[in-house]
């Protein structure tokens, strides 16, 4: 009798090694899943952190541009052409990125590579004047007090991810006149 007791306790039986190998394959599955939203999670945290300093490069450009011109000469909900000390710019989107043309008419990306992936609606310009009120285009600059420029680009996948700047012109008569 002690003999047959002491077979039988050794090792597993098949039924144990099946049930214990279905437990570790879900608790695998559940540990897989979560590696898998966490890399998920890391690349969009690292595309919209590389957007994001892509994009304050170009509108820093923009405002830079933007800050100093002389006069605009045009203007749409999507684009603005303006000149700076006698050379004319028109900023605008061009397919999916946005673009810049100086006087010789050639448009180029605004700085090459960084704005790209611009969705249909994602790029607006709106000049304003003191009162918040449309501005319209003039010879001079004189009461626009704003413009407002907002892109809309599509960073990881089908995540958007929509950034705006406001920029006050250096010269015009509303915000920085002589008192």
């Amino acid at each position: 009798m002690k003999r047959s007791l002491f077979l039988r306790s050794k090792g597993f039986t098949l039924i144990e090694v099946i049930v214990c190998l279905i437990l570790l394959g879900i608790i695998g599955t559940g540990v897989a899943m979560y590696f898998v939203n966490a890399v998920e999670g890391f690349l969009l945290t690292k595309a919209t952190n590389e957007a994001c300093q892509k994009v304050n490069l170009a509108l820093e450009r923009l405002s830079r541009e933007i800050k100093n011109m002389d006069s605009v000469s045009s203007s749409t909900s999507t684009s603005l052409c303006f000149s700076r000390e006698g050379t004319n710019f028109c900023v605008a989107r061009s397919g999916s990125k946005i673009t810049m043309a100086r006087d010789s008419g050639k448009a180029y990306a605004l700085i090459d590579g960084v704005i790209d992936g611009v969705t249909a609606n994602g790029f607006s310009v709106t000049l304003l004047d003191g009162d918040g009120n449309s501005w319209l285009v003039s010879t001079n600059l004189s009461g626009l007090s704003r413009v407002s420029i907002s892109l809309t680009l599509q960073i990881y996948d089908s995540t958007t991810r929509t950034f705006s700047i406001d920029i006050n012109p250096l010269f015009n008569s509303t915000v920085n006149s002589a008192t």
